[in-house]
């Protein structure tokens, strides 16, 4: 987590407090601290899913673009990860997401772009499909 800060994968030299605070408040945000211990292979894939996202904020994004953040997600999963990307635009983070259904998107889009037949049509986000 704390060598997203860096741009690395892994950490040349030891954290210091600051990396480990950012870390933290990252891995609460996301409701992952119980879990800063474990390896990827050990978190469910919605815990991955989060942790991607937390490592991402954790290098001070202003700007997230995903792609199908809820695909594979169990309704509570889907649920959880569309509250934590509302909180995040609260924060003044923008989010660019592509989704296949307007369902999947969070509460506060201000945006929308449909895709159809080769064509690019800007909708009020109400009405996109």
């Amino acid at each position: 987590m704390a060598s997203a800060r860096y741009s690395s994968i892994g950490l040349v030299d030891e954290m210091t407090r600051t990396d480990e605070r950012n870390a933290r408040k990252w891995l609460e945000f996301f409701e992952l601290l119980p879990f800063a211990k474990r390896r990827p292979r050990e978190l469910s894939y919605g815990q991955q899913r989060r942790a991607l996202i937390a490592r991402a904020m954790a290098a001070d994004a202003q700007i997230l673009l995903l792609d199908e953040p809820l695909t594979g997600l169990d309704p509570g999963q889907r649920a959880g990860m569309k509250r934590l990307l509302q909180r995040l635009m609260r924060r003044q983070v923008t989010v660019v997401a592509a989704v296949h259904h307007a369902e999947d998107l969070p509460q506060g889009i201000t945006h929308s772009l449909h895709l159809h037949n080769r064509r690019a049509i800007h909708r009020d986000f109400q009405t996109a499909t």
